[in-house]
């Protein structure tokens, strides 16, 4: 019992994804490559965010999440604030995640003291503290919380060591490398170069609307290949996503080699809106989405960016799972 409550205690700060703390570039190294930041606190309040709290999915988990606040005072719903992910590298494992939220210390670490093989080291005023991770599969889900293609997401391998630190009682830091976690726990305490919020310019300066955003230098991270091949001559990639008057709006600048590989980038995006419009008859939901999609080229950046109103995202979303259910529900109808 006692090593799956560490599987939970790393889940509350990962898997409560599923989506107020705006991002802040001193808590991220100035050699990072790629970064996401989360601010959930905005989300759980949004149009969008709310629809998905009152999902009857949602509420069929209400006694378990009853539990799980009994057990560790903390409800992801309310008090989670913002989750920020980045890496230097292409290392799963030396990817840092950072998590704000009204976080009750003391009981933590109590349960997490409670895990056989529960260790702890200092660095500096913090520590750090260090449990094995099994090789069950539900380990496997709460340290592998996001799987994008082939990004170097945080995760840790079955059989190795997962460290946190409390840097205060509103912030830790997880990550799968005890000297990775050490330069991140320097780098939030203003010892050592974070990053240059310039680096981030279309995201910080976008707007109080931004509830997700997300950077990376694709050019340094040889093994994070795209099977198209015009991505793959990306240079880099930043992405915002929020709400605004209603709409859920993102933008997405990527930066290419060349300006013509900008150009056909351009045309890729734009030749897949077209796509789902001729097939609008067949799937007239996604065609109303793409004719969201606009794509510009400006020299060696393609800009891409949809404006689409919330009400109609949530009405489609319904449709889609109400298709769904019956679909899954069919055999089991048609056998009785």
């Amino acid at each position: 019992m006692k090593k799956y409550l560490l599987v939970a205690l790393v889940a509350v700060f990962t898997v409560s994804m599923s989506f107020a703390g705006a991002f802040n570039p001193k808590d991220v190294a100035a050699d990072a490559k790629w970064m996401v930041h989360v601010d959930v606190a905005k989300f759980q309040v949004s149009e969008l965010g709310q629809y998905i709290k009152s999902n009857p999915d949602a509420q069929q988990n209400r006694n378990q999440m009853a539990a799980f606040r009994e057990m560790f005072n903390f409800d992801p719903q309310n008090d989670l604030n913002s989750i920020t992910m980045y890496g230097s590298d292409e290392k799963h494992e030396h990817a840092i995640i950072v998590v704000q939220g009204k976080l009750d210390q003391p009981k933590l670490t109590t349960i997490m003291k409670s895990v056989p093989g529960y260790t702890e080291s200092q660095h500096g005023s913090h520590i750090i503290a260090t449990c094995a991770v099994g090789c069950s599969v539900v380990a496997d889900a709460a340290v592998n919380p996001v799987s994008v293609g082939n990004l170097p997401m945080p995760s840790v391998e079955r059989g190795k060591n997962v460290h946190i630190c409390f840097i205060d009682a509103g912030k830790v830091i997880i990550g799968g490398d005890i000297e990775t976690v050490k330069k991140a726990v320097t780098v939030c305490e203003g010892q050592a170069v974070s990053l240059d919020a310039g680096t981030v310019k279309s995201a910080t300066e976008a707007g109080s609307w931004v509830y997700m955003m997300g950077k990376g230098d694709l050019a340094s991270m040889k093994k994070v290949n795209p099977n198209s091949q015009c991505f793959s001559q990306m240079e880099s990639a930043e992405l915002v996503v929020g709400e605004e008057a209603g709409s859920l709006r993102g933008k997405a600048v990527l930066t290419a080699k060349t300006p013509e590989l900008a150009v056909q980038m351009q045309s890729v995006v734009q030749g897949l809106v077209a796509l789902a419009l001729i097939n609008a008859q067949e799937e007239p939901e996604m065609a109303k989405l793409a004719q969201a999609v606009k794509a510009t080229a400006n020299v060696n950046n393609t800009e891409i960016s949809f404006a689409f109103p919330v009400k109609d995202l949530i009405k489609i979303a319904a449709q889609q799972i109400k298709a769904h259910v019956k679909m899954i529900s069919a055999p089991a109808t048609a056998n009785k």
